[in-house]
């Protein structure tokens, strides 16, 4: 087993935080019925908050059939580890079209 430096411990909650700033905005996102079955967002900008070091706010943007933009506002949180998630974890959503992604680190 692998001992956990505290930078390590420290990315883990950064992270941690931002996830949890995405689970709240992706309920909170509409879904249209388009028929049989299959769901297509309603567009628009919806945004979520959770706490860490400081806020991390969090705004995705949807058009009909996408996730269309991820801001990730972690700017109060610890420089290097906390302020280091955002943008990998914005390409991690864009490119999976899913808040549901793999944590990320530095």
């Amino acid at each position: 087993m692998k001992e956990m430096t505290r930078k390590d411990f420290l990315k883990l909650t950064a992270k941690g935080t931002a996830f949890a700033a995405l689970a709240s905005v992706m309920p909170g996102v509409a879904f249209a019925d388009e028929g049989e079955g299959e769901k297509m967002y309603i567009p628009g900008t919806y945004s979520a908050e959770a706490p860490g070091k400081e806020v991390v706010k969090v705004t995705m943007t949807f058009d009909e059939n996408s996730i269309t933009d991820v801001v990730i506002d972690a700017s109060g949180e610890t420089d290097g580890i906390g302020t280091a998630t955002p943008e990998p974890l914005k390409k991690a959503i864009l490119d999976a079209q899913s808040a549901e992604v793999d944590g990320v680190s530095g």
